[in-house]
């Protein structure tokens, strides 16, 4: 977990979201109590879809809500990937 941190250069009041990232990809990959296959996998029946993953500190476009944007404005931000949201895939 360190070498994450520590390799990319990471800021030290992001090290809170990198750790939650890091139980997020855990917590959803496989285990050896589960015969070192997903929850979905076992349970569903199904292949998880993961191509919502995306490579922490990678450059992202946000999306900038019509209300907030003036004319002759970019709908979209330049901006860095630094955690999953727990409510959505978006």
């Amino acid at each position: 977990m360190h070498y994450l941190m520590y390799d990319n250069r990471v800021s030290r009041f992001l090290w809170c979201k990198n750790i939650n990232t890091i139980n997020y990809l855990i917590n959803g990959g496989p285990t050896c109590a589960n015969l070192k296959v997903t929850l979905e996998i076992r349970y569903n029946k199904s292949i998880p879809n993961i191509n919502y993953l995306k490579i922490l500190r990678c450059m992202v476009y946000v999306n900038v809500f019509k209300e907030k944007r003036k004319k002759l404005i970019s709908k979209t931000i330049k901006d860095m990937f630094v955690e999953y949201d727990e409510l959505s895939r978006a």
